[in-house]
């Protein structure tokens, strides 16, 4: 693992509404990365799916821990999918879809088994739900399915469909110091990422949060998806040019007082 220092951890939760402290006062924190994972495509038969002008895509898909002063722990993942083309002109052409299965839930350990509590919520097309995805769902806080994609009231002014997608002044960097918006400012290369950062998973006080979720992370040529969309139609009129699967996954095991991960969603978000 490698240590980074920082002053402030940014909490990121996708909207999810914490129904209990972290810890009593977020603090210095250290955070722990494991060693990502990576990969990179180059799509086949560009002719057939009119995608020359995209260069590659690829996902980075990593783990941390998080050691707040005092001891208290967390979990989570963090992804960043990213897409290159020949020019600044095509880059607009592609966007990413992601779709999503799974939930967050805490669990408490009582006198008759282990207890699950639902009490998260986030928001899904422009509606605030509970955090539970029991089958496969696109991904998207609002009615477009593009993942991270502009707000509908800056489409507008902003031109651009991607607006919160993201590039780096410095290279091969995903630091949030040297990011900048797509429509803000558009890239000398031309290359763009989204990044998603699920929540974190923790223990206090008896009361475990918990993670189990899996997502397909998929590029499509932009004029193959639909700009108003619902969860439940994860199938547009044409197949994705590629999709990377990837999860995050913090089961608190009450017995042996640690987290663990699994390959499979938790039974108790099915």
């Amino acid at each position: 693992m490698k240590l980074k220092d920082v002053a402030f951890f940014r909490l990121l939760t996708r909207g999810i509404f914490l129904s209990f402290s972290l810890v009593s006062t977020i603090s210095f924190a250290q955070v722990f990365y494991e060693e990502p994972y990576k990969e990179t495509v180059v799509i086949p038969d560009c002719e057939v799916n009119k995608s020359c002008s995209l260069k590659q895509y690829s996902i980075h898909v990593q783990d941390y821990k998080i050691q707040f002063t005092g001891g208290k722990l967390s979990y989570g993942t963090r992804m960043f999918a990213e897409f290159e083309t020949e020019s600044l002109e095509s880059l607009e052409e592609y966007a990413i879809v992601q779709t999503i299965r799974g939930c967050q839930f805490q669990s408490k350990k009582t006198s008759s088994g282990i207890e699950y509590i639902y009490s998260f919520a986030r928001e899904l097309f422009d509606e605030i739900v509970p955090f539970i995805h029991r089958s496969w769902q696109v991904d998207s806080v609002d009615k477009d399915p593009v993942y991270n994609n502009t707000p509908v009231e800056f489409k507008e002014t902003w031109k651009t469909r991607i607006g919160l997608y993201r590039w780096n002044k410095v290279a091969n960097s995903y630091h949030q110091d040297t990011e900048v918006l797509f429509y803000k400012e558009k890239p000398e290369v031309p290359r763009l990422y989204v990044v998603d950062r699920p929540g974190t998973a923790f223990y206090e006080n008896g009361i475990a949060k918990n993670i189990s979720l899996q997502f397909k992370a998929c590029l499509y040529k932009a004029s193959d998806i639909p700009e108003i969309g619902h969860p439940d139609e994860i199938n547009f009129s044409k197949a994705p040019l590629h999709c990377f699967d990837w999860a995050s996954s913090f089961i608190y095991d009450h017995e042996r007082h640690l987290f663990i991960k699994s390959e499979q969603i938790h039974p108790a978000c099915l």
